[in-house]
């Protein structure tokens, strides 16, 4: 029995999703566009890119994991010379002593000694990723030097979404390498300081991690709940499932995803600002709804995953598309005055990361 047009409304997601999928089909060629013999380019003016800005350890780690989605067993997508691109930036930005640099400029130098904590780890999320891929078996040896080497740097991270990209690609290394006593460790600690950070700051009407939420917020309890999995902790399940639904409160207002902007983001006790809306949200979002609705299989977890995606082709507060099928890009993000029409490595790379995920569970062979 459908409850106030419930079914009606599914099937109305499913087939907007599976027309797009059909009508335009999986395509880096922008991607290929925004990248060189280095790496990729971080930003772009409009549809070129802007060699001032240089590269970023942050946009490479993002585009190696694309690539690394893209190749499963069940797609027969190989992107390798990027793949060895990307992966050779990674190596080149790690030093023997396992620190990564972060931003490089066009001249290949690099502009810092140390990287920010979310870009080293993010770049241990996308290679844990890659670990837990057969289909790059062939990379592994390399890739575990990389992410080894980077282990006692993360182990001292204290920001909550440092800790939860590391936790992401710790317990994909743990795919790997079950038997790890140093990946178990970690991944113990950083969920165990996850729990506490929401002890800490939550309330009856603010259950969340910080007093503020910024950016790709639906990795910090998708990455809880996955440790929860792993080590069967029901506390942690329990608060990723709390901190889920209030995000969602907040990310979900109306029938459509509306992400925390970051023209002044959403702190306690305050409205959330909607102006600076980014791309980067919508993958993280889509993995933690397809991750619920696949333990539960509860069609309105499979629904938000839709529509967050359906938010780049103008399901959003300003009902205009970041779509740009001419290029087969994405652009920036959402203003106050509209579409930022800068087609950047970040938001394209979370298009189609996004779209692979949404492929992946409709057309799945």
């Amino acid at each position: 029995m459908e409850v106030n047009g419930q079914g009606a409304n599914d099937r109305k997601l499913e087939r907007q999703i599976e027309k797009f999928i059909k009508e335009e089909k999986f395509d880096l060629t922008y991607i290929h566009r925004l990248s060189n013999g280095i790496g990729i380019f971080q930003h772009a003016i409009y549809q070129i890119p802007n060699y001032h800005h240089g590269y970023c350890l942050d946009d490479v780690s993002r585009a190696l994991y694309l690539l690394a989605l893209s190749n499963r067993s069940w797609d027969k997508l190989l992107e390798e010379s990027l793949f060895r691109t990307y992966l050779s930036f990674i190596q080149y930005a790690q030093t023997e002593e396992g620190i990564f640099r972060n931003f490089m400029n066009f001249e290949n130098q690099f502009l810092d000694e140390t990287a920010s904590d979310d870009s080293i780890a993010r770049c241990i999320w996308s290679l844990g990723f890659v670990l837990s891929q057969p289909s790059w078996s062939s990379y592994h040896p390399i890739i575990c030097d990389l992410f080894n080497r980077g282990m006692p740097t993360i182990k001292s991270f204290k920001s909550v979404r440092a800790v939860a990209y590391s936790l992401m690609g710790l317990v994909h290394a743990l795919e790997f390498s079950p038997g790890d006593e140093q990946y178990h460790r970690i991944a113990f600690q950083f969920a165990t300081f996850l729990a506490d950070e929401f002890q800490t700051n939550s309330t009856a009407t603010w259950p969340w991690y910080e007093n503020i939420i910024t950016y790709d917020n639906s990795i910090i309890p998708l990455s809880l709940l996955r440790a929860s999995q792993y080590f069967n902790s029901s506390a942690w399940a329990s608060i990723a499932y709390e901190s889920i639904l209030f995000l969602e409160a907040s990310t979900f207002p109306a029938n459509h995803f509306s992400g925390i902007g970051n023209a002044g983001w959403y702190i306690k006790n305050e409205r959330p600002n909607r102006n600076g809306q980014q791309a980067i949200e919508i993958p993280s979002t889509i993995m933690l709804y397809l991750q619920l609705y696949h333990e539960n299989e509860e069609s309105n977890y499979l629904n938000r995953a839709r529509q967050a995606f359906l938010w780049y082709l103008g399901e959003n507060d300003q009902k205009q598309s970041l779509f740009n099928a001419e290029e087969k890009s994405c652009y920036d993000g959402l203003e106050s005055y509209g579409v930022n029409k800068n087609q950047g490595a970040e938001s394209n790379i979370a298009f189609w990361t996004s779209y692979k995920l949404i492929q992946q569970f409709h057309n799945p062979f």
